[in-house]
């Protein structure tokens, strides 16, 4: 895979990805650099793919799924989705996934 630079804006926008999260969720200083230094990896590959990821947390009552929800409607909410398989492409399926060239999210069908 050939390495991508990252200019400034990038950098600066990963930082902020990963404390976004971490100060979204009220957690101290410290966790908030142990946010980064485990997820810095993963925020530089969405970098040099132009992607940004956001951790979302629901509670399974009524007020957290009515939220969710929402979004959904309102389109708040975006998913990457590399590929629908049939059943009977499990294996194919599999295949792309094990690659690691998915792009997105891998589902399957099981009707």
């Amino acid at each position: 895979m050939k390495a991508a630079v990252l200019n400034k804006y990038d950098k600066k926008d990963i930082r902020l990805q990963v404390q976004e999260f971490a100060v979204r969720m009220g957690l101290s200083k410290l966790k908030q650099f142990l946010f980064g230094a485990a997820g810095g990896k993963y925020d530089k590959m969405a970098a040099m793919r132009h992607q940004k990821y956001y951790f979302v947390f629901v509670h399974e009552d009524g007020e957290g799924l009515e939220q969710i929800g929402m979004q959904l409607v309102q389109g708040g909410l975006q998913t990457s989705i590399d590929g629908v398989y049939s059943l009977d492409q499990i294996n194919e399926a599999l295949e792309k996934v094990d690659s690691g060239k998915s792009k997105g999210k891998t589902i399957i069908k099981l009707y």
